[in-house]
């Protein structure tokens, strides 16, 4: 009887982190599509060079960039995001030790 307790208690708190950890990629992903959401926003005749960096910077993983860019196919005129973020993490040296920048290495 005390194996099964044990065995459901070690259950439940593997389901508790399970849990845990999508809502933390869940939460990763949506501050990485709003921060590429308000780079999409700015006025045609802004600095969006600079908007740009700002996702890069504000998302956690290159893999989140890419898909919150693939949420704007026209964004980069029909280029690869990730090529995107590549040519901006070697031309930005503010950007080089963001998570997407890092990964790119």
């Amino acid at each position: 009887m005390r194996t099964i307790a044990a065995t459901a208690l070690l259950l439940a708190a593997l389901g508790a982190f399970v849990t845990a950890c999508g809502s933390a990629t869940a939460d990763q992903q949506s501050m990485c599509d709003q921060a590429f959401a308000q780079a999409m926003a700015v006025d045609p005749g802004s600095d969006t060079v600079s908007d740009v960096d700002g996702s890069i910077a504000g998302c956690q993983s290159l893999e989140s960039w890419v898909a919150a860019a693939k949420q704007f196919p026209d964004a980069f005129g029909g280029r690869d995001p990730a090529a995107v973020a590549s040519e901006r993490c070697a031309t930005s040296p503010e950007l080089q030790n963001t998570a997407v920048c890092i990964a790119l290495r």
